[in-house]
């Protein structure tokens, strides 16, 4: 990603009000519409993070962040109140792994946005649509192009960072994956990349 992009948004970062595992650089603004991209993990004490990245829509901001090694079920209910708390968000949660899991409890709770996927069934010859954002070979490209193209041109609020530490250490392999070098993440950086995605669509 574009060095003078991150050493630019460097110069911007602050720490945010931190309560428990949630980070917040910005308050919820009443009547405001916000998207929130989640990446889930195992919530192993050495594993990966799991991280639930909030947008505000209108002026593309990411305002706050959830992120710790939390057991799925635990970090569900912290991403229920976080949705409730920044005006009942949308969530696009990744299918993936523990993702499913997730995705499952937010339908039993009867959230009320949770982001669908649209595809196209090649069996069936029609659209379909299934809860939560799908990383594939497809879309993978286009959620890292459109982060990168938002970090040229200055156009994201963000202010994190442990973002951009994980985009500055992330590097092509081949045309389809992006690596992270050896014991580093890319967790909040994924979460940022569906959000956008979902902001997309909002």
């Amino acid at each position: 990603f574009d060095g003078i992009a991150i050493r630019n948004y460097l110069q911007q970062i602050y720490p945010g009000k931190v309560e428990g595992n949630l980070t917040i650089w910005k308050d919820v603004i009443g009547g405001e519409k916000y998207v929130i991209g989640v990446d889930v993990a195992a919530g192993k004490l050495k594993g990966d993070y799991s991280v639930a990245a909030v947008l505000n829509v209108k002026r593309n901001e990411y305002v706050a962040c959830l992120r710790g090694r939390i057991p799925p079920d635990l970090f569900t209910q912290d991403l229920l109140r976080l949705g409730q708390r920044y005006n009942m968000a949308q969530i696009g949660v990744e299918r993936t792994g523990h993702g499913f899991l997730v995705l499952r409890t937010l339908l039993e709770n009867s959230y009320p946005d949770i982001y669908y996927h649209l595809d196209f069934d090649s069996a069936m010859q029609l659209p379909s649509s299934e809860p939560g954002w799908k990383t594939s070979i497809k879309t993978k490209p286009i959620m890292i192009g459109d982060l990168g193209t938002q970090l040229r041109s200055n156009s994201l609020g963000l202010w994190s960072e442990n973002f951009l530490i994980e985009a500055s250490a992330m590097t092509w392999e081949g045309q389809e994956s992006i690596r992270t070098p050896s014991g580093g993440h890319d967790d909040e950086f994924m979460a940022v990349a569906i959000a956008i995605q979902v902001r997309e669509t909002s």
